[in-house]
């Protein structure tokens, strides 16, 4: 899979999505964002430890090329529609 990450236009923040234990090397996305931003974008996620669904963290972007920002939102386990979209209906 190739992901091509904040190249087409210069933005101000990428929201990725990311589970409660904020581990970047889970999930193909989060792992190319976090090879481009570099360690410090990890360890950053680190210092935070856990987000509950629904939750956002803002991030610098580090290395990351034409962003300035990173925004880690939390998204719930689907568990069906009645206890699952009312997290989603957060964002």
């Amino acid at each position: 899979m190739y992901v091509h990450v904040c190249s087409l236009l210069q933005e101000e923040a990428l929201v990725v999505s990311v589970g409660t234990e904020l581990d970047l090397t889970k999930g193909r996305v989060s792992k190319v964002i976090s090879d481009k931003a570099g360690p410090e974008l990890q360890e950053e996620c680190k210092k935070t430890g856990r987000l509950l669904p629904g939750e956002v963290l803002e991030t610098e972007a580090y290395q990351m090329p034409h962003c300035s920002k990173i925004l880690h939102a939390c998204t719930p386990s689907w568990k069906g529609y009645d206890e699952s979209v009312p997290v989603s209906r957060k964002f």
